[in-house]
C-alpha cells in the first residue's frame, strides 16, 4: 500500500514539475537513462513471472509442494523481482523527477 501512495504522490509532483518546468534544465541523457532503467525493469520483471510460472505467489511462506526455482533468470540473479523494483526505484525519478536528483 506505501508504494501504491508512494507511485501516486510521485506522479503528482511530477506533473507539477512538468508543468511549472524543471529545476534541471539540459540534461536529457539522464531522461534517457531513466526511461531506459524503467524499461528494464519491466523486462526483468517479466521474465521473472514467466520464469516462475505457477510458483508464483504474494505469500512468503513455502508449499510442501513446492521446488526451488534454480533456471531461467534466477541462473543469474537470486533476486529478480526485487531487482526489478530497485531498477524502477532509480528509473522512475530520473525520467521523471530529475529535479530531485540534482541541486
Amino acid at each position: 500500500m506505501l508504494i501504491g501512495i508512494s507511485l501516486l504522490v510521485g506522479i503528482a509532483v511530477a506533473a507539477y514539475d512538468r508543468t511549472h518546468g524543471s529545476a534541471v534544465v539540459g540534461i536529457e541523457i539522464l531522461t534517457f537513462i531513466g526511461m531506459a532503467l524503467f524499461l528494464l525493469a519491466i523486462c526483468v520483471g517479466g521474465v521473472t513471472l514467466l520464469t516462475i510460472k505457477k510458483a508464483y505467489s504474494p505469500d512468503p511462506t513455502a508449499r510442501k509442494d513446492q521446488a526451488l526455482v534454480v533456471g531461467g533468470i534466477y541462473g543469474y540473479v537470486r533476486h529478480p523481482m526485487y531487482t526489478a523494483l530497485i531498477l524502477v526505484g532509480a528509473g522512475v525519478p530520473l525520467r521523471c523527477l530529475l529535479s530531485w536528483y540534482l541541486p
